[in-house]
Order: C-alpha cells, then sequence, then structure tokens
C-alpha cells in the first residue's frame, strides 16, 4: 500500500500541474484542491483532523461543477454526483448512522469521500477542452471553458 499511496501522490501532483495549465475559471483554486487532497496518500495515519481541508475541497469541486452543469456540459455531470457523494460520506447524517467515532473511521468514510474528489478532479484534468467548448453555450465557445 505505501507504494500505492506514493504513486497516488504523484498522480494528484501531476493533475496539479495539469489543472494549473489549464485556463480555468478558478485557475489557482483547483491546483490547491488537488495538492491538498494528495495529504492522505502520504501521511500516514487516519486521524479525523488530518482531513480539516475536505470541506473547503468540497466546496471548490462542488462550485466548478455547478458551472459545469449551467453550461450544460457532461463533465458537470460527472463531477457533480462525485461532489455530492463526498459532502454526503462526510457529513454529520452520515457520521450518527455508525455506531461510534471509531467504526466510522475504521470504514475509511473520510478517506473514501477524499478519493472521490480525486477522481472528481480527474475527470476535470481528463475531460477534453475541446468537447467541453463544444457542449457550452455559445458566449462560453469563444472564451475559456
Amino acid at each position: 500500500l505505501t507504494y500505492l499511496g506514493r504513486g497516488l501522490v504523484l498522480v494528484c501532483l501531476a493533475m496539479t500541474w495539469q489543472l494549473q495549465k489549464k485556463s480555468l475559471p478558478d485557475k489557482y483554486a483547483l491546483p490547491m484542491v488537488s495538492v491538498f487532497l494528495c495529504t492522505p496518500f502520504y501521511v500516514t495515519t487516519s486521524w479525523p483532523h488530518y482531513f480539516a481541508y475536505l470541506p473547503v475541497c468540497q466546496f471548490a469541486v462542488l462550485c466548478y461543477s455547478r458551472a459545469a452543469i449551467r453550461r450544460f456540459n457532461i463533465q458537470g455531470g460527472l463531477i457533480y454526483p462525485l461532489a455530492i457523494l463526498s459532502i454526503l460520506l462526510s457529513s454529520i447524517f452520515f457520521f450518527n448512522q455508525f455506531s461510534g467515532w471509531r467504526s466510522y473511521n475504521a470504514a475509511g468514510m473520510l478517506f473514501i469521500s477524499n478519493l472521490l474528489l480525486v477522481l472528481a478532479l480527474l475527470v476535470i484534468v481528463l475531460f477534453n477542452d475541446e468537447m467541453c467548448r463544444k457542449n457550452a453555450s455559445p458566449v462560453m465557445r469563444s472564451g475559456n471553458c
């Protein structure tokens, strides 16, 4: 698992590089989210306070996905459910479904929530900009997607 974790850190750093190269409205927010999301892959602990960045990352990804949905972009349709599921898994409502914090923590809910956001960022990185412009509104086609 150590090698897998290090590999995922490299994937997150590559996503950071790709995100900062894209001309996104949130040019600096999403690369920073990617840096935060690689934390559990190089910090070997399962303490919940190591996931303190998670709400900010969820909000940033959710805002990006809402903007993509408003442009009738299929990318937003893929990112939005991942962001919502991440928010639900890390919510107090979901936490209360477990017998206590130990069982919630043992199930890895915060880690899974983090991983869902990594997948959402991967969709943003891998999605073709031309396809994004094609699905965008006429105003958005001329500018950055």
